[in-house]
């Protein structure tokens, strides 16, 4: 199976350009290890930002297994999410 990593934010026009930084964890709430570590993305303001997908990165997770992300950010902190997808 592999993962794919995808930032996202919410369309607003006031986004700030920012780095963003954030790792991959599995395992219980609390006590994540770390799966793919410091992924990095830049925004450029509302009108040059733009939604990354990164990956696929190669990861043998057995079912149910609990996917985590952090994140920090340097700047104005956009607001947006990570969507993480398993492909088998």
């Amino acid at each position: 199976a592999v993962l794919v990593v995808r930032w996202g934010w919410n369309n607003s026009s006031t986004l700030a350009s920012a780095d963003l930084f954030y790792d991959i964890g599995i395992g219980p709430s609390g006590s994540e290890r770390i799966l793919i570590p410091d992924l990095h993305h830049t925004t450029i303001g509302a009108n040059g930002a733009c939604n990354p997908v990164l990956g696929p990165f190669p990861a043998n997770l057995p079912i149910g297994t609990r996917i985590a992300a952090r994140g920090q950010a340097f700047g104005a902190g956009p607001v947006g999410g990570i969507v993480i997808i398993s492909l088998a």
